[in-house]
């Protein structure tokens, strides 16, 4: 990609989420309490998720990430 095209911006949003439990049998995991990644989890419904998008100045295009933490 042309460096014109690299130029970007990171954009920063917030939703509600439900409030919801799921497990995951093949991680063996609980998912849907707060998740601080490698700072813990800790034992309350996630309510609000971050989060952030790079997206291109010149040219149409974006970057969402995807990390599930």
């Amino acid at each position: 990609m042309p460096d014109i095209n690299q130029k970007c911006i990171l954009v920063f949003d917030e939703m509600s989420v439900k409030n919801e439990l799921e497990y995951n049998s093949k991680d063996d995991k609980v998912y849907g309490f707060e998740d601080f990644g490698e700072f813990g989890r800790v034992k309350a419904f996630a309510n609000h998720a971050l989060l952030l998008m790079l997206r291109g100045l010149n040219k149409s295009w974006k970057q969402v990430n995807t990390k599930n933490v």
